[in-house]
């Protein structure tokens, strides 16, 4: 789990070319997070948890957030409008 924290400690926020903030990590900081992923749901929120506390905080200090509004929301929903999957 240690590996795991200090990996994500080493990636970083990179804007992408359409603007958008985004987290880079490297194959060995991957590598070392998906090692410390095991099958229970607790390390699994743990994980997530720290995941999404680091991609919180850096978003922050990019400067670059966008609000999520009622129109991103009703596009996405027009867009699903009538998709129907399929149980399996």
């Amino acid at each position: 789990m240690l590996e795991a924290v200090e990996a994500l400690q080493q990636a970083k926020v990179v804007t992408n070319s359409d603007g958008q903030a985004v987290v880079q990590i490297n194959l060995e900081a991957w590598e070392a997070i998906h090692a410390a992923i095991q099958p229970d749901e607790e390390n699994d929120a743990i994980v997530l948890k720290l995941f999404l506390d680091f991609i919180t905080t850096e978003a922050l200090k990019s400067k670059n957030l966008q609000p999520y509004t009622a129109e991103m929301s009703e596009t996405a929903h027009r867009l699903i409008a009538g998709v129907v999957l399929n149980d399996e």
